[in-house]
Protein backbone atom coordinates (compact mmCIF):
# COMPACT_ATOMS: atom_id res chain seq x y z
CA UNK A 1 0.00 0.00 0.00
CA UNK A 2 1.45 3.33 -1.07
CA UNK A 3 0.61 6.44 0.88
CA UNK A 4 0.67 9.85 -0.75
CA UNK A 5 2.54 12.55 1.11
CA UNK A 6 0.51 15.42 2.48
CA UNK A 7 0.71 18.76 0.65
CA UNK A 8 2.53 20.42 3.54
CA UNK A 9 5.28 17.77 3.37
CA UNK A 10 5.78 18.54 -0.30
CA UNK A 11 5.82 22.28 0.36
CA UNK A 12 8.38 21.79 3.17
CA UNK A 13 10.58 19.68 0.87
CA UNK A 14 10.24 22.34 -1.82
CA UNK A 15 11.33 25.13 0.55
CA UNK A 16 14.32 23.06 1.72
CA UNK A 17 15.31 22.31 -1.89
CA UNK A 18 15.06 26.00 -2.82
CA UNK A 19 17.31 26.94 0.13
CA UNK A 20 19.91 24.29 -0.77
CA UNK A 21 19.77 25.22 -4.46
CA UNK A 22 20.22 28.91 -3.63
CA UNK A 23 23.32 28.12 -1.57
CA UNK A 24 24.62 25.83 -4.32
CA UNK A 25 24.01 28.39 -7.09
CA UNK A 26 25.78 31.16 -5.14
CA UNK A 27 28.71 28.82 -4.45
CA UNK A 28 28.78 27.73 -8.11
CA UNK A 29 28.85 31.32 -9.40
CA UNK A 30 31.48 32.37 -6.86
CA UNK A 31 33.80 29.43 -7.56
CA UNK A 32 33.20 29.15 -11.32
CA UNK A 33 36.62 30.40 -12.50
CA UNK A 34 38.47 27.99 -10.21
CA UNK A 35 36.13 25.12 -11.14
CA UNK A 36 37.13 25.43 -14.79
CA UNK A 37 40.71 24.55 -13.87
CA UNK A 38 39.83 21.02 -12.73
CA UNK A 39 37.73 18.74 -14.95
CA UNK A 40 36.43 16.59 -12.09
CA UNK A 41 35.27 19.60 -10.06
CA UNK A 42 33.68 21.16 -13.12
CA UNK A 43 31.79 17.97 -13.95
CA UNK A 44 30.64 17.58 -10.34
CA UNK A 45 29.56 21.22 -10.13
CA UNK A 46 27.60 21.08 -13.41
CA UNK A 47 26.00 17.77 -12.42
CA UNK A 48 25.01 19.07 -8.97
CA UNK A 49 23.66 22.33 -10.36
CA UNK A 50 21.57 20.67 -13.07
CA UNK A 51 20.32 17.90 -10.78
CA UNK A 52 19.18 20.38 -8.13
CA UNK A 53 17.40 22.35 -10.82
CA UNK A 54 15.58 19.27 -12.08
CA UNK A 55 14.58 18.22 -8.57
CA UNK A 56 13.14 21.69 -8.01
CA UNK A 57 11.11 21.24 -11.21
CA UNK A 58 10.03 17.79 -9.99
CA UNK A 59 8.87 19.03 -6.59
CA UNK A 60 7.23 22.13 -8.08
CA UNK A 61 5.17 20.04 -10.47
CA UNK A 62 4.33 17.50 -7.77
CA UNK A 63 3.30 20.29 -5.41
CA UNK A 64 1.14 21.88 -8.14
CA UNK A 65 -0.61 18.60 -8.92
CA UNK A 66 -1.15 17.81 -5.24
CA UNK A 67 -2.62 21.23 -4.56
CA UNK A 68 -4.92 20.87 -7.60
CA UNK A 69 -6.13 17.50 -6.32
CA UNK A 70 -6.89 19.08 -2.94
CA UNK A 71 -8.91 21.95 -4.42
CA UNK A 72 -12.69 21.95 -3.98
CA UNK A 73 -14.54 20.47 -6.96
CA UNK A 74 -15.79 23.80 -8.32
CA UNK A 75 -12.23 25.17 -8.58
CA UNK A 76 -10.69 21.95 -9.83
CA UNK A 77 -12.62 22.01 -13.13
CA UNK A 78 -10.53 24.90 -14.42
CA UNK A 79 -7.26 23.29 -13.42
CA UNK A 80 -7.94 19.77 -14.74
CA UNK A 81 -6.55 20.46 -18.26
CA UNK A 82 -3.14 20.93 -16.64
CA UNK A 83 -3.30 17.41 -15.26
CA UNK A 84 -4.77 15.87 -18.42
CA UNK A 85 -2.27 17.48 -20.82
CA UNK A 86 0.83 17.09 -18.68
CA UNK A 87 3.02 16.38 -21.73
CA UNK A 88 2.49 19.89 -23.10
CA UNK A 89 3.21 21.44 -19.72
CA UNK A 90 6.36 19.35 -19.21
CA UNK A 91 7.63 20.17 -22.71
CA UNK A 92 6.89 23.86 -22.16
CA UNK A 93 8.78 23.87 -18.86
CA UNK A 94 11.76 22.15 -20.51
CA UNK A 95 11.84 24.63 -23.41
CA UNK A 96 11.55 27.66 -21.11
CA UNK A 97 14.39 26.46 -18.88
CA UNK A 98 16.68 25.62 -21.81
CA UNK A 99 16.02 28.96 -23.54
CA UNK A 100 16.58 30.82 -20.27
CA UNK A 101 19.88 28.99 -19.74
CA UNK A 102 21.08 30.11 -23.20
CA UNK A 103 20.45 33.72 -22.19
CA UNK A 104 22.24 33.32 -18.85
CA UNK A 105 25.61 32.47 -20.42
CA UNK A 106 28.17 34.91 -19.04
CA UNK A 107 31.95 34.65 -18.62
CA UNK A 108 32.00 32.29 -21.56
CA UNK A 109 32.97 33.05 -25.16
CA UNK A 110 29.59 33.06 -26.88
CA UNK A 111 29.99 32.39 -30.57
CA UNK A 112 27.77 30.80 -33.14
CA UNK A 113 29.95 27.69 -32.97
CA UNK A 114 29.64 27.39 -29.16
CA UNK A 115 25.86 27.82 -29.34
CA UNK A 116 25.56 25.22 -32.11
CA UNK A 117 27.77 22.80 -30.19
CA UNK A 118 25.71 23.25 -27.02
CA UNK A 119 22.46 22.21 -28.73
CA UNK A 120 23.08 18.46 -28.07
CA UNK A 121 23.74 19.26 -24.40
CA UNK A 122 20.54 21.30 -24.29
CA UNK A 123 18.67 18.34 -25.79
CA UNK A 124 20.07 15.97 -23.14
CA UNK A 125 19.16 18.36 -20.33
CA UNK A 126 15.72 19.03 -21.84
CA UNK A 127 15.03 15.28 -21.67
CA UNK A 128 15.92 15.27 -17.97
CA UNK A 129 13.76 18.31 -17.27
CA UNK A 130 10.88 16.81 -19.26
CA UNK A 131 11.05 13.56 -17.28
CA UNK A 132 11.16 15.50 -14.00
CA UNK A 133 8.24 17.74 -14.93
CA UNK A 134 6.03 14.97 -16.30
CA UNK A 135 6.69 12.64 -13.35
CA UNK A 136 5.96 15.46 -10.94
CA UNK A 137 2.70 16.56 -12.55
CA UNK A 138 1.53 12.92 -12.77
CA UNK A 139 2.55 12.42 -9.12
CA UNK A 140 4.48 9.29 -10.13
CA UNK A 141 7.84 9.74 -8.46
CA UNK A 142 9.77 6.50 -8.08
CA UNK A 143 13.33 5.35 -7.65
CA UNK A 144 13.57 4.61 -11.37
CA UNK A 145 12.43 8.12 -12.31
CA UNK A 146 15.00 9.68 -10.01
CA UNK A 147 17.69 7.32 -11.34
CA UNK A 148 16.79 8.28 -14.94
CA UNK A 149 17.09 11.97 -14.07
CA UNK A 150 20.45 11.46 -12.35
CA UNK A 151 21.91 9.42 -15.24
CA UNK A 152 20.70 11.92 -17.84
CA UNK A 153 22.23 14.85 -15.99
CA UNK A 154 25.47 12.96 -15.36
CA UNK A 155 25.79 12.35 -19.10
CA UNK A 156 24.93 15.99 -19.72
CA UNK A 157 27.57 17.20 -17.23
CA UNK A 158 30.27 14.99 -18.77
CA UNK A 159 29.37 16.17 -22.28
CA UNK A 160 29.22 19.80 -21.17
CA UNK A 161 32.62 19.54 -19.46
CA UNK A 162 34.14 18.07 -22.63
CA UNK A 163 32.61 20.84 -24.74
CA UNK A 164 33.76 23.64 -22.42
CA UNK A 165 37.26 22.16 -22.30
CA UNK A 166 37.42 21.94 -26.09
CA UNK A 167 36.16 25.50 -26.57
CA UNK A 168 38.44 26.96 -23.89
CA UNK A 169 41.46 25.18 -25.37
CA UNK A 170 40.32 26.17 -28.87
CA UNK A 171 40.18 22.59 -30.14
CA UNK A 172 36.93 23.35 -31.95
Amino acid sequence: MQSNPKPYHIIAAYIILIAIANFEANFFIEKMPSLFQNLEYMTAALFTHNTFSSFIVLTTMYCTATLIYHLPERFRKREEPILKHYNLLAAGVAVIIIVASFFRIVNFPVTTKSILLSIPIAAIEACGIYIAASAGIQRKISFMVILQIIVIFLLGAITETALITCIMNRYL
